[in-house]
């Protein structure tokens, strides 16, 4: 067989797979949206029932078609989104749907995905595409991980402990709550925990947000009271710098309100704005 017509065969059955999801899932069809690669390896998103529009109306040579004629454009399919566990892998779907095919088994998009199917790995950022007056548009938007919830008995009655894991290389970059209570990051593990109460403990009450970035600063350099000691002003490009601890060197800075200002003594030789280092204070519970 030739790669090309191996190819288009592997594109029929990617749109056979894309149609079953559309007419065989109920009106609350659980994957919503398709995830592919381009060439030079970025990632665009596509609504599922646009896309099949698109398709029928390129089969009928009818307008209209542009967005499936930008989806053939992809070099490879990524991911679905289904909307209980986020983006799985399509791979891990597409295999599964082509044992079905071979072995004769019914397939349930529905199920598969929202049970067993392998979560996606997934870049922080996506271009989502969408078809506005017959033009191609394209928007950046953040891309939230998947994650995993442990339930653990808590230390009071009716409290439950929570530990949460991003499927994401960079777990730092979120905040994550259940039912309003932020959760802790732990560095050394990876991980989010804090305590809820037991009835709360529930995946459906986690939200995943990516952190806020932190403000921009600047530095001046006065000379200190001693020998080799230099007195340092750092100011942050924030309305509210009193959200913020910030340290020079592992020294912690003192804030004062009236000015809005952070300042210290530290060796002159770290009074470098290498070593400032800006950090949230950490919400209360």
């Amino acid at each position: 067989m030739k790669k090309s017509d191996w190819k288009n065969i592997k594109k029929a059955l990617i749109l056979s797979l894309i149609l079953l999801f559309t007419f065989s899932a109920p009106a609350m069809a659980a994957i919503t949206k398709i995830i592919a690669i381009d060439q030079a390896g970025d990632y665009y998103e596509y609504s599922c029932t646009d896309l099949n529009e698109a398709y029928m109306n390129s089969l009928l040579e009818l307008p209209g078609a542009e967005l499936y004629d930008h989806f053939r454009t992809m070099k490879s399919i990524k991911a679905f989104y289904d909307d209980v566990r986020g983006y799985v892998d399509y791979n891990d779907v597409y295999n599964a749907y082509l044992n079905s095919l071979l072995g004769g088994i019914p397939f349930s998009a529905d199920t598969y995905t929202s049970t067993v199917a392998v979560q996606a790995q997934m870049p922080e950022t996506l271009q989502v595409v969408t078809l506005v007056n017959g033009q191609v548009t394209l928007e950046s938007v953040s891309v939230l991980p998947a994650f995993t919830m442990q339930v653990e008995a808590g230390l009071a009655p009716g409290k439950s402990t929570v530990i949460v894991t991003l499927n994401t290389a960079t777990p730092e970059k979120y905040e994550v709550s259940v039912a309003g209570t932020v959760l802790t990051y732990h560095s050394e593990n990876r991980v989010f925990c804090g305590e809820v109460e037991t009835i709360k403990a529930i995946d459906s009450n986690v939200t995943v947000t990516v952190k806020s970035p932190l403000p921009r600063f600047t530095m001046e350099v006065k000379t200190g009271l001693m020998p080799g000691k230099s007195v340092v002003i750092v100011t942050l490009n924030t309305a509210t710098p009193e959200n913020y601890n910030v340290t020079v060197a592992g020294i912690s800075l003192t804030y004062n309100p009236t000015v809005k200002k952070f300042t210290g003594e530290v060796d002159t030789v770290n009074a470098v704005e290498a070593k400032v280092v800006i950090t949230e204070k950490a919400v209360a519970p």
